[in-house]
């Protein structure tokens, strides 16, 4: 149960003084009611409890990279990246984007068809340049398809 107290209060239940206690207000410390001058502040002990844990654990948790995590950065992170995903989605729908495995699937049929028309190409020369311009052709075909 919750219990309305005052700073120095506080101070001595959680054994700090009052300057370490102005810096947890700083911090974020819940306050219930703020005093008007001359008026302590009041704090319920549940929230001010509540918010120590949730410091504590803060404190704590740390990600890979040994930063402190940050569930509020790490929420809109996940957000940007499913509106990234959503936009790259309707992107496809809209026929804008293809997936990988379709874009790959059609540029190797156009290198396969653009391979077939020019192997084709030496049948429409003089016969006496046919083989110089067939082996040409075949060495350019092999260096191309070793390079990628």
């Amino acid at each position: 149960m919750s219990k309305t107290v005052s700073s120095g209060y506080l101070c001595e239940h959680y054994d700090i003084t009052q300057r370490g206690f102005q810096k947890w207000v700083a911090d974020g410390c819940p306050v219930l009611e703020r005093g008007k001058a001359g008026t302590a502040h009041k704090f319920s002990t549940v929230d001010v409890h509540l918010w120590l844990i949730e410091r504590a654990i803060k404190a704590r948790v740390k990600t890979e990279g040994g930063e402190h995590y940050d569930r509020t950065a790490e929420e809109a992170r996940l957000k940007f990246h499913q509106a990234n995903i959503s936009e790259m989605n309707e992107a496809i729908q809209r026929g804008e984007l293809l997936p990988l495995d379709t874009a790959l699937s059609e540029y190797g049929e156009l290198l396969t068809n653009a391979r077939a028309k020019i192997l084709a190409f030496p049948k429409l020369v003089p016969a006496k340049y046919r083989e110089k311009l067939k082996d040409g052709i075949t060495r350019a075909l092999n260096e191309l398809s070793e390079a990628g």
